[in-house]
């Protein structure tokens, strides 16, 4: 079910750990603060990147000090998008504040097989349905106040499974509904009717 060293993986030279947060940040519904309360406990092992709308004027809202290389970009085109997760060695997503709505990202995600960090908001938060039985999944609920513990877990979670992935048999066969494919199929069922 998990790969150890993904074969696609490149070797990098300075052996950091890369995190990827690609989306947007809404400062009320989405609001990055307690995901950056661990950034600021990261050392230089560590890059850190936020990618998507409203990201490059994250420290501007949210100042903070971190010894980890942080790097804020504004909305990317789509195949830079994928590009930035498939380099990613942890891929962060971030909950709303809303239970009725999902971060798109937790999907796409998943069918990375990447190993992945979801920050939940709410007890009841709709990405628990699909990052409980995500086997490379970390979730840390933002009501945990012990942020040195949680930053701990945070880190070994990263350092035990950089170079992981879930196998793609897995993903296809436990979220068979939420494939591309599988979505593409039932779009093109829709306007073939």
């Amino acid at each position: 079910m998990i790969m150890e060293n993904a074969p696609n993986r490149k070797q990098k030279a300075d052996a950091k750990i890369r995190l990827l947060f690609c989306g947007w940040l809404y400062s009320d519904i989405r609001s990055p603060r307690y995901f950056l309360d661990i950034v600021s406990r990261l050392d230089e092992r560590f890059e850190v990147t936020f990618m998507g709308k409203e990201c490059e004027l994250l420290q501007e809202r949210f100042p903070i000090e971190t010894k980890a290389k942080l790097i804020t970009m504004p909305n990317q085109p789509y195949d830079v998008a994928l590009q930035a997760m498939a380099d990613a060695d942890v891929l962060i997503n971030i909950g709303n504040s809303v239970p009725v709505h999902m971060p798109s990202k937790t999907l796409e995600y998943i069918n990375t097989g990447k190993p992945m960090v979801n920050f939940y908001k709410l007890e009841d938060c709709p990405t628990l349905y699909y990052t409980e039985r995500y086997p490379l999944a970390l979730n840390l609920f933002e009501e945990e106040k012990d942020l040195d513990a949680v930053t701990e877990r945070f880190i070994r979670f990263c350092e035990e499974n950089n170079g992981k992935t879930v196998e793609r048999s897995y993903i296809e066969s436990e979220y068979a509904d939420c494939t591309p494919q599988y979505i593409a199929q039932k779009i093109l069922e829709c306007l073939e009717k």
